[in-house]
């Protein structure tokens, strides 16, 4: 089936073994005629562009430290019809570009979601409870007010709409922002869960106390723009429901639905603190 050109955009950050690991899975995507791939380097040193990768766009990055700065840069220099957002912890399959945009959108379509599974080969607890917890991750998002919504890990926007919007305006969250302000401006969101991309989860507990933590000013900072339709980051009832299933599992002797549960504790901890104290962070990072 025909479809329009894509552009692949990726921000990087991280040391030359990943960088070299991103590479090898962007050149594995099975592309047509006018597809592009482009890697944002948000590295102070220019890890990417180092190594000089062949096919590969690089676009340097490094005035700012965050993803959605990387992302519009890496955006200003596609060409494609459409612009396709994975991130450089993902391993897309080789036909990601037409499971995404080869079936035919609407004129009105401005984003396609993709879904996003967590890795299956990672057999680590913390990553374990991940997939046990998260499932399929976009399709939460999908039902959820104010707006339909996908993530950037495997999101297709019309670049028509993208430039529109004037792309991505925050950080942490900004591609629920994106998509919610797309809906305002009446493009349409179609969601593909066929097209899957698998997600490296967290697998140590600073790991991911820190990923909690900005989530939570992540979503406070959503709720400033976005209102009510935003729900608040609540405590409590999480914790209760946390430590007490954990020690019911302890006591009968299950370790990993205890550990598990306790996995959720640290997480609601963390992204409340990260509600109550990064909000104003994030307000100023963007």
């Amino acid at each position: 089936m025909s479809r329009p050109a894509v552009s692949v955009v990726v921000p990087f950050t991280g040391g030359e073994g990943e960088a070299r690991e991103l590479l090898g899975t962007l050149a594995g995507l099975d592309r047509a005629a006018g597809d592009e791939l482009i890697v944002a380097d948000n590295t102070a040193s220019g890890v990417v562009a180092r190594l000089d990768p062949e096919g590969i766009a690089v676009v340097a990055a490094a005035e700012r430290r965050s993803a959605s700065f990387a992302r519009n840069a890496g955006a200003g220099a596609a060409s494609g019809e459409w612009l396709l957002f994975t991130d450089a912890d993902c391993v897309p399959p080789a036909g990601l570009l037409d499971e995404m945009l080869a079936p035919a959108v609407e004129e009105r379509c401005g984003v396609v979601a993709g879904e996003v599974e967590g890795l299956s080969s990672q057999v680590a607890p913390l990553a374990r409870w991940a997939r046990s917890r998260r499932g399929s991750w976009v399709e939460r998002h999908i039902s959820a007010p104010p707006a339909p919504a996908g993530v950037t890990a495997n999101l297709a926007v019309r670049r028509v709409a993208f430039e529109q919007l004037g792309g991505f305006r925050i950080g942490g969250g900004g591609d629920l922002d994106l998509c919610w302000r797309a809906a305002e401006r009446g493009w349409q969101l179609e969601y593909r869960p066929e097209a899957v991309v698998a997600h490296r989860d967290r697998e140590r507990w600073r790991e991911l106390a820190a990923q909690a933590v900005a989530y939570g000013g992540h979503q406070r900072r959503l709720r400033e723009l976005h209102g009510e339709a935003v729900p608040r980051v609540t405590l409590a009832r999480h914790l209760a429901r946390a430590f007490g299933g954990g020690a019911a599992w302890a006591v009968r002797g299950e370790r990993e639905r205890a550990g598990f549960k306790l996995a959720d504790g640290v997480w609601a901890a963390c992204e409340w603190w990260g509600w109550v104290t990064r909000g104003a962070r994030a307000r100023r990072a963007d």
